[in-house]
Parts: C-alpha cells; structure tokens; sequence
C-alpha cells in the first residue's frame, strides 16, 4: 500500500496535547479516528472512499473526500467538517458531521493590521455549510 502524504493546516493555539504528546501523534491519532468516522457516516469503504484530513482545531476537524461508484468512475471532491471532542483516555468522540465549502474573504491592504473573528454562524472558521439547494423559490 502507498503512503501519500498531505499538508495539514493545523490551528495549533487551540489544540490542547496530551502530556508527552507531539503535535505530529495528535494529528495522526484524530486524522485516523476522524476518517473512519466520515466514512462510517458516509457509507463509505476504501474502494469508494478516498478521505484525508486537510484543516485541524480545538474542536473540529476539515475532511476532503473524493467519493467514486467504482473503481473506473472519477471521484465527486467534497468537504466535511465534523465536531470533536476528546475524552480523558486520548480518544477522540465525534459529534456532528456537516458538509462544508471553503470561504475566501478578500479585504484591502491597509486593512490587513484589524483582526477579524469568524462571523457567528461559522460552523467551522473559514468554512460554510453548504446549502441543500441553489434553488428556494416557487415555479
């Protein structure tokens, strides 16, 4: 089996380790128990299921997902964000699973010195829900 490796952004001021624990253990520890989660919900198996940890936090994990019917079709990309918590024994619980799109926010230069906090509703900070239907109105 090949091993591919993936960049990670990991928010790591709010990742609480365990003691002793590298950053690197903590990351592969949830990137494994969070993939079999997302494709456990997913009803996915590794034969349809390519799914890898791509954004880490305190609490929430950002999952890339490239699901295919069989081996011969290409894969569907999407995103999943899913809650987490970790009990006391280092194993993590996960809660709620949504699926997300990344949001790029664009502001001018001279304004790049105000920090801005994530807007209320973010499931996820950088990342939205996404929307069950484009469409919601009335033919």
């Amino acid at each position: 089996m090949e091993t591919i490796k993936h960049d990670v952004a990991v928010h790591k001021a709010d990742i609480a380790l365990a003691s002793g624990e590298s950053i690197g253990q903590y990351m592969r520890r949830l990137s494994d128990a969070g993939r079999e989660h997302v494709m456990k919900k997913l009803n996915a198996t590794p034969k349809t299921a390519y799914v890898y940890m791509c954004e880490a936090y305190g609490d929430a994990a950002v999952f890339d997902v490239s699901i295919r019917k069989d081996d011969t079709s290409p894969g569907v990309y999407k995103f999943y964000a899913v809650k987490y918590t970790r009990k006391d024994d280092g194993k993590f619980e996960f809660a709620e699973t949504k699926e997300v799109t990344p949001v790029t926010t664009f502001q001018p230069v001279d304004s790049l010195n105000v920090a801005k906090a994530a807007p209320a509703e973010a499931f996820v900070h950088g990342w939205s829900e996404v929307a069950k239907s484009m469409w919601d109105g009335v033919l």
